[in-house]
């Protein structure tokens, strides 16, 4: 399921990353929070991702990938209004959200076998 996600997000970075070659910006600031608001969306999946995909006692560690994952896009902020390279921007926040993801799917795979035993599937004799 990650990876799928992972990979519709990519396919829709690479679309972005094609369409804003097509059609450069003109600098604007109008254009620039238009592509800050791709930083934000990014934000969302990963505070998505901590909120679903994460059993409570990981929540903190999750805190933790979120806060690096905002230090990231901010130096990718900085940097899209210094140069005004939009498809560098699509780039560095791809690559923090690829980051943030593996690590909450890491951290999601060390969390979630603690709660395995508790499942109905880990006991055999309940169905028979």
């Amino acid at each position: 399921m990650l990876l799928a996600s992972l990979c519709a997000i990519c396919t829709i970075a690479y679309l972005g990353i094609a369409a804003n070659a097509q059609a450069p910006t003109n600098g604007t600031s109008v254009d620039i929070e238009k592509q800050l608001q791709y930083g934000q969306a990014a934000r969302l999946n990963v505070q998505n991702a901590i909120s679903e995909k994460l059993p409570p006692t990981g929540l903190p560690e999750g805190q933790v990938v979120l806060e690096s994952f905002e230090t990231g896009l901010r130096s990718c902020d900085e940097e899209l209004r210094k140069t005004l390279k939009t498809t560098e921007y699509h780039v560095c926040v791809n690559e923090l959200l690829g980051m943030a993801m593996a690590s909450l799917g890491d951290l999601a795979g060390n969390l979630w076998p603690a709660y395995a035993g508790k499942s109905g599937a880990s006991r055999p004799t309940l169905f028979w």
